[in-house]
């Protein structure tokens, strides 16, 4: 009688240990399917915080702006794209860490930065970037920007080029706007999200059917600053074209070949109107070369800050297996 007494309250602990189990499997799922970019940008910011990744905010104006840092040294600032935010460079931060001080903003209107009703120009998102360093007290930086952040990149370059020690541009935007050329978008329901991400890379990248709703439903907020970005960029505001004489520092230029975006006649006018700089032409890469070629950039970023007289002129072109 005892043992079968003492069999049943383990039967009945480990039936409540299961449904336990299960009830947190449960909203761990629905979490995901609700707020998927919440619960994976969550895993990633534990990530860093293991590798000493740590999170700041600054004022910059009157803006309020989150940032990621690490490392100590020289200050590397990550730039990243349109619609993106600092986790995005999660791959790099603590690489370039190990003999840099790394600073990973989120940009005016992306992440876990202010928010305003303003314009989203590129020369407004120059002077906040600018703001942003002078409260780290950083007189001269390496710049690395993606896509927007390069355009945002090379801008301060151009306007600040004392404070730039060598400028990296990643299928970066900035000339003259091509009305041909697909521009990225806020996804308006889950049809879209696979064709957005057709338009940012060739590599059979896709995004579970299941998610798809909740990836629409969290790019929402940022809709109308992405809107406004455009617009901005339709009008030719703040755009590099004959501008970038005074861009004279060491510049590395990474291009994916099949880049829809920004394509690499984008990349090749970036490297004839800045004649020292080196272009490196990434095959079977697209617009997000940074993430899905990442193995082929990090090294040419690592190798481009780091050495003490980095290449300067020409073209390389990496071969990147599928």
């Amino acid at each position: 009688m005892v043992r079968d007494r003492a069999r049943t309250t383990r039967i009945r602990r480990w039936a409540r240990t299961g449904l336990f189990v299960l009830a947190v499997a449960g909203a761990a799922f629905a979490a995901l399917v609700w707020r998927p970019l919440t619960v994976l940008n969550g895993v990633t910011r534990a990530r860093l915080w293991l590798t000493g990744v740590r999170d700041g905010t600054a004022r910059s104006g009157p803006y309020r702006i989150h940032y990621l840092v690490a490392g100590s040294g020289r200050p590397v600032v990550l730039l990243h794209g349109l619609g993106g935010y600092a986790l995005q460079w999660e791959g790099y931060i603590p690489t370039l860490a190990e003999g840099a001080r790394v600073y990973a903003p989120d940009l005016l209107g992306f992440g876990s930065s202010d928010r305003p009703d303003v314009d989203y120009s590129i020369p407004l998102q120059t002077e906040v970037l600018r703001g942003l360093l002078d409260s780290q007290h950083i007189q001269q930086a390496d710049l690395v920007g993606l896509s927007m952040g390069g355009w945002v990149a090379a801008s301060f370059a151009r306007l600040y080029p004392d404070r730039v020690r060598r400028l990296v541009l990643l299928d970066a935007a900035g000339l003259k706007f091509d009305p041909d050329t697909p521009e990225p978008f806020t996804p308006r329901d889950a049809s879209d999200v696979p064709r957005l991400m057709r338009l940012v890379t060739p590599r059979r990248t896709s995004v579970p059917g299941i998610l798809a709703p909740g990836f629409v439903r969290e790019a929402q907020p940022i809709a109308p600053v992405v809107e406004r970005h455009l617009r901005n960029k339709r009008q030719g505001k703040g755009t590099l074209d004959g501008k970038l004489s005074s861009v004279t520092m060491p510049v590395l230029l990474v291009w994916g070949a099949l880049d829809q975006l920004t394509p690499l006649k984008y990349g090749q006018e970036f490297h004839r109107q800045i004649p020292q700089s080196q272009l490196v032409i990434l095959e079977n890469c697209g617009h997000i070369a940074v993430f899905d070629c990442q193995s082929h950039v990090l090294p040419e970023i690592r190798t481009f800050l780091s050495a003490a007289q980095p290449e300067q002129g020409g073209v390389r072109t990496v071969t990147v297996p599928w």
